[in-house]
This record gives C-alpha cells, sequence and structure tokens, in this order.
C-alpha cells in the first residue's frame, strides 16, 4: 500500500485523503536481514582491539551480517606445533560471540609464519610475504585452523593480494600450489565448505594490473580452476575505476569459462586521508557502491575497508581514515548510510537487546518513553503494541537526513508493517517542512492478516522537531495497534546537486574551479532569496560528472532537471556527452518569469563516459549569448532498468549476457557499422540472457525487449522468451534491408522469467531458422513494465 503526503504547496492545515496505490499482504520474517547486510560486509579488527567482547557486540548491535578477519598465521602458530593458547583464546571468544550473534565470518588465511619461511632471514613484513619453505607446515596450519572452526566458519579466503608486490613475494606458480594445497585441506575438513581466490588488488604496486596478460590470467592458464569456489578482486577508486576492473576481471572470467563462479569483491573503500570535511564523500561512496554493485548479477556480495579506524605507528594518514567509524566506534556519517543502504530500519529485539548501543548505532530508533503520550507501548514478543489513542516515537539519525539533507532529500518513503485487526484508522504524524506534526492516514480492514504499508512523504524536514526530540511518530486511533517493523528510505535515483557555498550533492559531483580563467568558475550568488551559483560569460559553464553507480555508457535514457533563474527570454543550453557528439546541445529559452523555474530535459541518445573537460558528463552555458545565468539545482534520473551491450567484454546492468565456449551460445565477436557486437551464424546458435530475479520473476508478466541489430536482408530474427506455460515462446522480427543499425522493441504480456530457458536464462535471440546471412545484435534492454 502507498499513501502520498501532499506534495509542497498545499494549503497550510489541510490534510488530504491519503492515497493508495498499492497493497501488499506479508507474513513477514522476524527480525530478517536487510539485503544490503547480506551483501554488504565489513573488514573488521577484533583481534587487535582492547575489548574484543565489545567490538563484536557493536557489529552485532549495528546489524552487521558478514566480517572478514586476518589472523595470522605466525600469531596463531610461533614455532612448529606449538600454539598461542591465550591468542586463540581470544579468537575463540570473537569466534563464538559473533557466530552466536548471527554474523559470518570470512577468514584469510595468511601470512606465513617466520619460522616457517622460505626466506628466514628476510625482515618483517617480507619474511611473512614469502612461500613456506615447507608445505607440509602450511598444510598442517590449514587443516588445523579449518577443524577448529569447523561449522562456526565455512568461506575461507586464500591470502590478501597475491598479485601484489607487498603481500606476495614469490611466483604466481608459488601461489598456485599454495592455493591447491589449501584448498584439498579446507574441503577436508568440510566438503561444504567454501574456498576464495586471495582477493586481487589488480595493482602491482606500480600501475593497474588487470585483464588479459596479468596474474589473474596466468593463475588460470596453471589450472586453478578447479581450486575456489569464489572470484574475488579489491576495488578502490572512483565507481568508473570500479567499471573498469569489473571489465577486466570478466576478460579473464570469459576466456576460461568460469562465469558460473560468484564474484566476491572483499575490499573496497574511501580515505578522507583525515580531513573531516571529506566524511560526506565517503558516505557518498557508500551509497555508489552498493547501487552500481546491485546492477552486475555476478558480484554476489563485497566488504567495506574497513570498520574502524585503526591507529598506526608511524601515523599513516591514508591507511588511518578508511573506517565508518573512528578508533573510539564512534560512528561517521559513512556507518549511517552503510547500515540504511536498505533503508533506516527498526530492530526492536536489538534495540531491547544492547540498550546502551542502540542510541549510537541504530540509524532509525524507536523513542521508549517512562510518562507522557509515548509511554503506551508495550512489547508483546519482539513487537510493540501501541494503546489505543497514543503514539509510538521514532527518531531518524541526523547523518542519514536531517532537514530534509539541505533539501536533497524531500521526498522519503515510511514502511510499516503492522497487525490489521480492528477498525477505524491509523496515522503517521511526520515533521514536515510546513509544521512539525503533518499526518497521513490508513483505514485498518480486520483481515487479521500482518501488512506492510508504504507512506510516501513528498516535503519531510526530520529536524526533531517532535515531543522527545522524534521526527515522526504513529497515532493508533480508537484500536490498540501492533507493529512489527517500521522502515525508512531515501532514493537513489535521481542523484542531485544542490549549488551553493558548499554544494550538497548525491551521485553526481559538481565541478567549481577557483580560478576565475578558466571554465568552471562559478561564484555564489543569491536570486530570489536563494543561494545559488552563476556563470558570468560566454566561455564559462557549469560542470557535472555523473557517478558511474548511477549512470554510464549504456544508460541511454535520462531526465536532467535544472532549476535556474528565469530572468530575460534569452537562452539556457545543456551540452551533454551523446553516442554521437561529445556535446550535443539542447537549448532552453527562458521566458521572463523572474522566479525560479525548472525544466527538464528528457536524453534518449546519453552516453555519459566522462569525456567532457574535468572528466564531465555534461554543462550547462549561457547559450552564448553574452549573458549572466544562475542555477540552484540539478537532478539526473536514470530511466533504464536493465541492459546488456554486446562486445568483445560485454556490458551490462541486470541483464547478464550467457557467454560459453562452445554449444548454443557461443558467439562470435564482429565489428559492423563500426560498432562491435555479437554475431549469430547458425539456426543452432542464440544470445542467451538473464535478468536480475529481483527485476524479473514470475509475477512480472509485462515487459519490453528492445534489441539493436544490423537490419540487412529481409529475413527474420527471433526472440524467444520465457512465457507462462511456454519456455520458448516465439516472436519474429522481419528485417527491412535498411543496411544500418535498427532498434524494435517487442512488449509482451505474458512473461514469467523463471530461468527456465537452457543456461538458466529468461530469453535468446535467434537467426529465424532461416538460411539468410548471419545476424548481428549490438544492444538489447529490457523494461518491466508491472
Amino acid at each position: 500500500m502507498r499513501i502520498t503526503a501532499p506534495l509542497r504547496g498545499v494549503l497550510a492545515g489541510f490534510t488530504p485523503l491519503a492515497v493508495l496505490s498499492s497493497l501488499l499482504f506479508i507474513t513477514p520474517a522476524l527480525n530478517a536481514a536487510p539485503v544490503a547486510m547480506e551483501k554488504f560486509g565489513l573488514c573488521v579488527r577484533p583481534q587487535s582491539v582492547s575489548d574484543p567482547a565489545a567490538y563484536c557486540d557493536q557489529l552485532i548491535a549495528s546489524g552487521v551480517k558478514w566480517v572478514r578477519i586476518s589472523p595470522e598465521w605466525g600469531s596463531i602458530e610461533t614455532s612448529k606445533n606449538t600454539y598461542d593458547s591465550a591468542y586463540l583464546t581470544k579468537l575463540d571468544g570473537i569466534v563464538d560471540r559473533l557466530h552466536d550473534g548471527g554474523v559470518n565470518v570470512l577468514w584469510i588465511l595468511c601470512y606465513t609464519a617466520p619460522w616457517a619461511s622460505s626466506q628466514p632471514t628476510l625482515a618483517w613484513p617480507h619474511i611473512t610475504r614469502r612461500k613456506p619453505a615447507n608445505w607440509a607446515d602450511w598444510e598442517s596450519y590449514v587443516s588445523f585452523i579449518t577443524a577448529r572452526y569447523n561449522g562456526k566458519i565455512s568461506h575461507w579466503e586464500v591470502w590478501n593480494e597475491p598479485d601484489l608486490i607487498g603481500f606476495w613475494e614469490d611466483s604466481v606458480a608459488d601461489y598456485y600450489t599454495l592455493l591447491q594445497k589449501a584448498h584439498a585441506k579446507v574441503k577436508l575438513t568440510n566438503p561444504s565448505n567454501t574456498v576464495l581466490l586471495g582477493g586481487l588488488a589488480l595493482y602491482d604496486g606500480t600501475a593497474d594490473s588487470y585483464g588479459l596478460g596479468t596474474f589473474f590470467d596466468s593463475l588460470m592458464a596453471l589450472g586453478a580452476i578447479n581450486y575456489f569456489d569464489v572470484t574475488n578482486y579489491h576495488a578502490y577508486g572512483d565507481y568508473a575505476r570500479h567499471v573498469k576492473l569489473h571489465q577486466g576481471m570478466l576478460d579473464v572470467i570469459n576466456k576460461y569459462g568460469i562465469q558460473n563462479k560468484p564474484i566476491w569483491i572483499t575490499e573496497t573503500g574511501y580515505t578522507t586521508y583525515g580531513n573531516t570535511s571529506l566524511e560526506s564523500a565517503k558516505a557518498d561512496r557508500v551509497d555508489q557502491i552498493h547501487t552500481g554493485n546491485l546492477g552486475w548479477s555476478d558480484v554476489s556480495r563485497y566488504f567495506w575497508y574497513c570498520h574502524s579506524n585503526p591507529v598506526i605507528t608511524p601515523p599513516n594518514p591514508q591507511e588511518e581514515n578508511f573506517g565508518l567509524t573512528s578508533n573510539d566506534l564512534t560512528p561517521f556519517k559513512a556507518f549511517r548510510h552503510y547500515q540504511a543502504l536498505d533503508g533506516a530500519q527498526t530492530d526492536f529485539a536489538k534495540q531491547a537487546a544492547y540498550p546502551s548501543q542502540a542510541g549510537t548505532l541504530h540509524t532509525l530508533l524507536y523513542v521508549p518513553t517512562t510518562s507522557g503520550d509515548g509511554s503506551y507501548v508495550t512489547p508483546s514478543g519482539d513487537d510493540r503494541v501501541i494503546a489505543a489513542t497514543r503514539y509510538m516515537y521514532y527518531r531518524v539519525n541526523d547523518g542519514w537526513l536531517y532537514d530534509g539533507n539541505s533539501g536533497l532529500d524531500r521526498t522519503a518513503y515510511v514502511d510499516v508493517t503492522f497487525l490489521d485487526t480492528g477498525s477505524g484508522n491509523f496515522t503517521l504524524q511526520y515533521d514536515g517542512t510546513a509544521n512539525a506534526y503533518q499526518s497521513v492516514s490508513t483505514v485498518r480492514t480486520n483481515t487479521g492478516l500482518w501488512k506492510t504499508v508504504t507512506f510516501t512523504l513528498n516535503d519531510v524536514k526530520f529536524a526533531n522537531r517532535q515531543n522527545n526530540s522524534a521526527d515522526f511518530r504513529f497515532s493508533a486511533g480508537s484500536t490498540g495497534l501492533t507493529v512489527r517493523n517500521v522502515t525508512v528510505h531515501k532514493s537513489f535515483n535521481p542523484g542531485s546537486v544542490i549549488l551553493q557555498t558548499t554544494p550538497a550533492y548525491k551521485l553526481i559531483d559538481y565541478v567549481i574551479d577557483p580560478n576565475s580563467a578558466n571554465e568552471a568558475y562559478n561564484p555564489v550568488a543569491i536570486q530570489g532569496g536563494v543561494e545559488c551559483r552563476s556563470i558570468t560569460g560566454n566561455n564559462k559553464y557549469f560542470y557535472f560528472r555523473v557517478s558511474d553507480a548511477l549512470a554510464r555508457t549504456g544508460d541511454t535514457a535520462i531526465n536532467v532537471s535544472i532549476r535556474f533563474w528565469d530572468a530575460g527570454t534569452d537562452n539556457l543550453a545543456l551540452q551533454y556527452n551523446a553516442i554521437s557528439s561529445t556535446h550535443k546541445t539542447i537549448s532552453i529559452t527562458k521566458t521572463n518569469t523572474n522566479a525560479w523555474r525548472t525544466v527538464t530535459l528528457s536524453i534518449t541518445d546519453a552516453q555519459f563516459a566522462n569525456a567532457q573537460s574535468y572528466f564531465s558528463d555534461f554543462r550547462i552555458t549561457n547559450g552564448l549569448d553574452g549573458t549572466a545565468e544562475y542555477v540552484s539545482r540539478i537532478d539526473v534520473t536514470v530511466l533504464n532498468q536493465a541492459w546488456a551491450v554486446l562486445g568483445t567484454t560485454p556490458d551490462y546492468k541486470r541483464l547478464h549476457y550467457v557467454m560459453t565456449a562452445s554449444g548454443e551460445a557461443a558467439n562470435v565477436v564482429a565489428t559492423i557499422g563500426g560498432l562491435e557486437c555479437r554475431s549469430i551464424t547458425a539456426s543452432n546458435k542464440y544470445l542467451y540472457f538473464r535478468a536480475d530475479d529481483d527485476l524479473a520473476g514470475s509475477g512480472n508478466t509485462d515487459v519490453s525487449i528492445a534489441i539493436t541489430f544490423w537490419d540487412a536482408g529481409t529475413d527474420k530474427l527471433t526472440l524467444h522468451y520465457n512465457a507462462v506455460g511456454n519456455a520458448y515462446k516465439g516472436v519474429n522480427i522481419t528485417k527491412t534491408n535498411t543496411n544500418a543499425w535498427r532498434t524494435v522493441t517487442v512488449n509482451v504480456t505474458d512473461a514469467s522469467f523463471t530461468n527456465a530457458q537452457n543456461y538458466s536464462a529468461d530469453f535468446r535471440i535467434g537467426n529465424g531458422y532461416d538460411t539468410g546471412p548471419t545476424e548481428y545484435v549490438r544492444r538489447v534492454e529490457l523494461t518491466v513494465n508491472n
């Protein structure tokens, strides 16, 4: 159920009837882990802190579900067959506490114990970065530690960054042996254990090193395919680099046919170098990484490096400032963004179990009171019951959402799961822009079922202006209300920038050049009482770079909304990175309203490849008419849901193209019409595609599939899609011999994408079983309409 609060501008004091746009009946799993927490883990160091129990409790209380730890072999086995019992006792306590708290552990098997090193005269750390002198010692350690934690740890990573000289100082062949022997012992301990390839740095110490001809390729050529279950690499830098690293990994994965192995990214992150003003950028990077990685179905898990800032001697500003929390575990803004990737959620059970941590750690907090109108809430197991005519208060952490985040997040969505008993309304009263107790209501229908209702709030303020410093409250109405869970969501699409003295942004970088002689010099101004930025001449521009996590090459359908001061009848112009031009221009004619005006421009041929000056994707100019222009806000909305672009290294977002070296899905790379593509050379060859299950499943029957193909000849292409009752229902596309690239959209209303085709695919494209020419396909796009 979706209930929409009034847009800004509705008459003060008027509360319209709620708009109900959808209804969801569910029986929710109690304390079900958020999807993001299951996918997005943390690199942690509980073995290195003074109070490991408190550290683990903070992880558990925060809702973390996956951690990566790296206790070293030499700290455990200090000499051959001699173990540090005190250290093992500490590790036992950590593993037990995390396991009992529902946290999964990924353990890195590393580094060579000094006494076992093949180079025992080297100084630390080099002595530990060499292979063991005797492989039996390595096998013995792996057997010992995996047996000790059998049943509590099931995921084991073999070394860290073996392609980086700082962590592995022997050959690729030696790492192959290390991996092979570790794999054998891990599986001997428990055949269901999962072995991860050591997380590849994709950097050799001096330059990027990914793709064909590098460490991973050489390792695979030796036969490593049989000795790991999960492909694993590390990704740092801006998200454009993440895309390049992923494509480089796919080059090797496709070469050796290991697309069936999931990919984990066991390190990713951002350092502020100790500059506290960059903590907001770190928080935005958390959002970017999660948003971008969701587009890759083969990337099933990733880990932020690291949970808390370490203290390093001598000081190292780079390494000491990746943390989501400070060294004393005080959360930064980035922690709030991490915890709320699925929305800021209540967890009544954890809040009760960890009352001292909850106020600090939970991004959404139920505010218990002992007096006043919020004191009539009682527990019912892990649910909470609000007495009739009484309230339950909630506070959103200011680090995630406060005062609409300077206007970036005026729209929020509040989900509440409740037991539908009784009759009459219950009401959400929230701190909005008009007043602190704006109201929207929904009707109970006494079904006795658990329901989830979504309130859409278009004018949130959330400045702690309600009683108990709360941001919103539920009023039970005339009958008591049982609540199981509450979640507050923000949207990652659109990305936005507010242009002011200190710009506010999410998923878009606004380029500010302080040099008045340069193109991106945009001084601050005030127009109509609003702080903004200005361009003052024909050679000045507003430049914007959209994160590749939101829009990149392949995302062609984009809306750009520009809020500008509408004085005069001259033009503004948007110049964007298009498929055919780096600076394709769309003009906006002003209408002299002498007011702020927003215009949305729809683009269908975007190619945001950071190809403009300042590595930007688009810029705004004054139309080269000599006038000054003022802009206060930019929003970028990506309309593409899922696509695949076919070439040597296919790129995709939520639509996976199946590649095989032989069989039906073996397709040859070709170049035609100046573009790289994939070809279908026979009637028994197909291009197979699999959509992400959370985008298109058995219930999504109404879908559109757009196919861009080379239109030569008058024969046919055929789309076979997984339909209700038929896994290979066919639709023919007749070519028209234009000898050009052509896009045809096929709309179907009986889709049932259950991965029922070969290769667990949802649809395929063939040559129509005719004797016509070879078929060439460049791009396929999927849109789910229901």
